[in-house]
């Protein structure tokens, strides 16, 4: 077992418990970015080697995977974020905007697009092939519910970009 994963079982005691708290926080979340009538993604801890990414990527606390056929959509949590409640509600909250988008970005036309998420992401990136990389996977859709997501949830904007 990794330092990671000892870290997380102290702090929630067993897989079991984590799990039920995890189920229940993308239970509360899904609703308030997704919609209400929307399928929930189901939750996946992977091991903290998969966060380097099989061709060199890099992911950060977690990953989104759509659903395909009968497979559910899941959203795949590393270890490295698992103790960390606050910044767990970031990451899940992160990752249903892309389940969102996968959806079909349902009202995205009417989302306002986000000055402030322009200012922030050149702010974060010194590197322009890093910000485009980012971009690559975070549509216009995307930061603008990622903008709306986190003025409903009373978070900073950049941590959820970021998260």
């Amino acid at each position: 077992m990794s330092d990671d994963e000892e870290a997380v079982l102290a702090k929630w005691g067993s897989w079991d418990a984590l799990y039920t708290y995890l189920a229940r926080l993308v239970r509360e979340l899904s609703p308030v970015v997704c919609g209400h009538h929307t399928p929930v993604p189901t939750v996946e801890v992977k091991p903290t080697w998969l966060a380097r990414g099989l061709l060199g990527g890099q992911h950060s606390g977690a990953d989104y995977e759509p659903a395909e056929g009968q497979r559910p959509a899941v959203i795949g949590l590393f270890p490295a974020v698992l103790t960390d409640e606050a910044l767990l509600r970031l990451v899940v909250a992160h990752e249903l905007v892309h389940h969102w988008e996968h959806l079909g970005a349902q009202g995205a036309d009417e989302l306002p697009s986000s000055d402030a998420a322009a200012t922030i992401i050149a702010a974060r990136f010194t590197n322009a092939q890093r910000e485009r990389r980012w971009r690559s996977g975070h549509s216009s859709y995307f930061i603008a519910k990622a903008s709306s997501v986190a003025a409903t949830l009373g978070v900073q904007l950049r941590q959820l970009l970021f998260s």
